[in-house]
């Protein structure tokens, strides 16, 4: 039997018995130099990543000093960036959400060891640094993903997180760092202020201009009685909820603003005749049918009146009047203007309202087709 098998295989696959040793051999051989060539490749790719990552940790220093982090600061960044994340050290200062992350993972494991001192010394050290790095900047229209994104001026209301209760406080945020964040009452009134005791849970909401509504509970830290200031810690737990009761379309839009004479402008029949006092450079942030928000350098009080420039697509630029409603300050020594149109005519109004329309409805649209796609 065994005779006819080796009969039926073709000469050219038969190992003579002298051989079969030298072919083990030669199998082996070849398995180990494939072996070889293996982890060389390995170690080929393992010294290039290391060289990447050597290429972003040189490039991420040059971006920090070049943005005036000094020595002393950088090496608290790079303290921080080789804990969290060693591998990605460019995305940590030019990414805000990767900064985000590397913040709030160092400062949970400072909280957890309890040392309240320290841990609000890193704060104010890591807020300095974020601002350095131009971080802290969120661009309009865009959400915020954590409190630590919130600006100084921005209204927030607030009430004790236990019951039903309605009776709702307001309050501006003063400061913000990424330990905590501090609010005081809007303005100083009669109103008896909450009652809100440290390691109290407070339910907070808040409307972002050019964005959406934001609720949010919190906890305190602590209460300091002269001036009022609540201190708050930080949350990314944030419900957020665009309204569409009014709205508002997100541009981003280059114009000129002037400002006219408040002596002359009592009668917003004549505005168009009226001088401007005061003329300067801008952005349309947003557009809606009652009016629009400006992003510009200069103050502007509230109750002044604004000539714009406003281009809608496939028209020739004209110019609406507006009443300044609202001003806060924002990053970079800019203000955000809400403001209302005032002498707007039923053309005007009507081609406004038309574009917001379609744009809204293409929006709407790419939403809902959006919602369909299977996860």
């Amino acid at each position: 039997m065994r005779n006819a098998a080796l009969a039926e295989t073709p000469p050219y696959m038969v190992i003579p018995p002298g051989n079969q040793l030298l072919f083990i051999k030669c199998t082996l051989a070849l398995l180990a130099l494939l072996l070889l060539a293996v982890l060389v490749e390995m170690v080929r790719r393992r010294a290039q990543r290391k060289r990447l990552v050597r290429a972003k940790w040189r490039r991420a220093e040059e971006i920090a000093k070049r943005k005036g982090v000094s020595g002393e600061d950088w090496e608290l960044l790079r303290t921080l960036i080789q804990r969290q994340s060693p591998l990605a050290p460019l995305r940590a200062v030019v990414a805000r959400q990767h900064f985000d992350a590397c913040v709030e993972a160092e400062l949970a494991k400072l909280e957890d060891r309890g040392d309240l001192e320290q841990y609000e010394t890193a704060g104010a050290r890591l807020r300095d640094l974020r601002t350095r790095l131009g971080l802290d900047f969120v661009p309009y229209g865009q959400r915020i993903n954590s409190t630590r994104e919130l600006t100084t001026g921005q209204p927030l209301w607030v009430a004790p997180g236990a019951g039903a209760t309605t009776n709702w406080f307001r309050t501006r945020v003063v400061e913000v760092d990424e330990a905590h964040f501090a609010v005081t009452p809007w303005r100083s009134s009669d109103t008896p202020l909450p009652a809100l005791e440290p390691d109290e849970d407070v339910r907070c909401h808040m409307w972002r201009d050019d964005d959406a509504r934001y609720a949010f509970t919190t906890t305190v830290v602590r209460f300091e009685k002269v001036p009022p200031i609540w201190v708050f810690h930080h949350t990314a737990e944030l419900q957020r909820t665009q309204s569409r009761e009014y709205y508002r379309l997100h541009v981003d839009q280059a114009t000129t603003v002037g400002v006219l004479d408040r002596r002359v402008t009592r009668d917003i029949t004549k505005l168009h005749q009226q001088p401007v006092a005061a003329q300067f450079g801008g952005t349309i942030t947003s557009l809606s049918g009652g009016g629009l928000a400006l992003l510009v350098d200069e103050t502007i009080a509230v109750q002044s009146v604004l000539r714009v420039k406003l281009k809608l697509p496939g028209e020739d630029p004209f110019r609406v009047h507006v009443r300044v409603v609202n001003s806060e300050p924002v990053p970079r020594q800019r203000h955000r203007i809400r403001a209302s149109f005032l002498d707007a005519d039923e053309d005007t109004c009507d081609r406004i309202a038309h574009y917001i329309m379609h744009r809204q409805q293409l929006l709407l649209a790419s939403e809902e087709k959006a919602g369909e796609e299977p996860e």
